[in-house]
């Protein structure tokens, strides 16, 4: 009986090691809402993100692909610099997992 409580709390520890990982250590930079909605299924468990993160495009209309995004580990800029905006995104709904952020928040357009 002590090894079968053994072999399932081990089989549970491996699932949660295997569900979330970290990722993308160089960052990552979103430009299309298609990149945004195929996030899960380009990096499965990817729930934190190493690097940068930018979301500019001007067809980005929300964020809900990044609903499994619990940490960026450097900046999350969304818009940018160099006169890019974008009027379609009014919400950051996708992002309500996100518990930390390891460098700048940067929202808005800035020269």
């Amino acid at each position: 009986m002590k090894n079968l409580a053994l072999l399932f709390i081990l089989a549970f520890f491996i699932q949660s090691v295997a569900s979330s990982q970290p990722c993308l250590p160089d960052g990552i930079e979103f430009t299309t809402q298609a990149q945004i909605d195929n996030f899960q299924t380009n990096y499965p468990n990817c729930t934190e993100i190493e690097g940068d993160v930018t979301i500019a495009g001007d067809d980005i209309t929300n964020l809900n692909g990044l609903s499994v995004l619990t940490s960026i580990g450097g900046a999350l800029t969304i818009n940018g610099d160099m006169g890019v905006t974008n009027s379609n995104l009014t919400s950051l709904t996708g992002l309500d997992n996100l518990t930390s952020i390891g460098g700048d928040l940067k929202i808005g357009t800035w020269a």
